[in-house]
């Protein structure tokens, strides 16, 4: 003969079943940053430096440089609705402050490629501080 289950009991596996459901959803709102980050990213910068005296030479100034980045995967999802037949929530890995940083380019020649040693020149990039998953947008 089958034991008939109490209300006790009914409550219990509801209360465990809401616990489960809880947890995972708490799990996968954390986890919505967990893989964007900041890291390293190695560019070339190039810039055309033109002199304010016209008597001066026009010269393109490089270099190897390492900035910040962000960079990670974040949650995305499309579920069914009601209203619109398709809800979409994308998120991107994007930056949430920013810093100026001034950056020397070392290598310097003329149009026609005659390096100039000694002479450099500064440029200000704009590279993150911080990153977080956000809310894709365009």
């Amino acid at each position: 003969m089958p034991r008939k289950r109490t209300s006790a009991h009914v409550t219990h596996t509801s209360a465990l079943r809401l616990l489960i459901v809880f947890t995972t959803l708490s799990l996968i709102v954390e986890s919505k940053d967990a893989g964007c980050k900041i890291k390293p990213y190695k560019m070339e910068l190039k810039r055309k430096v033109v002199p304010f005296d016209n008597d001066l030479e026009v010269l393109i100034c490089l270099g190897n440089v390492t900035l910040a980045s962000c960079e990670g995967q974040c949650v995305s999802e499309t579920t069914p609705s009601v209203l619109s037949g398709m809800e979409k929530k994308c998120h991107c890995c994007r930056e949430t402050k920013v810093q100026e940083r001034k950056v020397y380019l070392s290598e310097c020649h003329t149009l026609d490629g005659v390096m100039r040693p000694g002479k450099g020149h500064s440029v200000i990039v704009t590279e993150p501080v911080h990153c977080r998953c956000q809310q894709c947008t365009g």
